[in-house]
C-alpha cells in the first residue's frame, strides 16, 4: 500500500509540474478545442483510468506497462484535444445542406470549397475528392450545388463533406 501511495505522490507532483507547463504553450497558442461534454468526460475517464492503472500495477516486471499507462494518462490531462479527436471518432456530428463555392484540381484529387450556416454564420471548408474518370470538377460540383455536410457543433469550423 505505501507503495501505490509512493507511485502517486510521484505521479501527481510530476503532472502538476508537467500540466503547467502545457497549458500556459496551449493557453498562448489558443490551439484547443472546444470540448462537448461527452469528450470532457472521455478526457477525464481516461486520464484517470491511466493513473490508476500507472500507480496499482505491483511490482517493477510490469513497469513498462506502469510508464504506458502514466503518459495515457498525463496526455490525456495535459492535451484535451486528445479526447477532442477520440469522441469525434467515436460520434456522429450532425448535418446540414451546404453549397459548392469552388473546385480546384491538384495532382491528389479535386479541392472542393463549400460553404453552410450554422446558427445564422456562414462557415465553410475544402474536401479533397477523388476525381472521377471522364469527368471534371465543374461537371460534377457547379457552382451553387446543394452538399451534404457534416460539421462539430462545438467548433463549427470543422466540417467535412459526405
Amino acid at each position: 500500500m505505501e507503495a501505490v501511495i509512493s507511485r502517486l505522490l510521484f505521479a501527481l507532483e510530476k503532472s502538476v509540474t508537467i500540466f503547467l507547463s502545457v497549458w500556459a504553450i496551449r493557453y498562448k497558442a489558443g490551439c484547443d478545442y472546444k470540448l462537448s461534454p461527452q469528450a470532457a468526460s472521455l478526457r477525464w475517464v481516461v486520464a484517470l483510468a491511466g493513473y490508476l492503472v500507472a500507480v496499482s500495477l505491483p511490482g517493477d516486471s510490469l513497469a513498462y506497462i506502469r510508464v504506458f499507462a502514466y503518459v495515457v494518462g498525463l496526455g490525456f490531462f495535459c492535451w484535451p484535444n486528445f479526447a477532442y479527436h477520440l469522441d469525434k471518432l467515436l460520434r456522429r456530428w450532425p448535418s446540414t445542406q451546404g453549397t459548392v463555392i469552388s473546385r480546384q484540381t491538384t495532382e491528389n484529387g479535386w479541392n472542393i470549397g463549400y460553404n453552410y450556416f450554422f446558427n445564422g454564420e456562414r462557415y465553410g471548408g475544402t474536401m479533397r475528392v477523388r476525381p472521377v474518370a471522364g469527368s471534371t470538377p465543374d461537371e460534377l460540383y457547379p457552382d451553387g450545388k446543394p452538399l451534404t455536410v457534416s460539421y462539430d457543433p462545438y467548433n463549427p469550423d470543422c466540417s467535412r463533406l459526405i
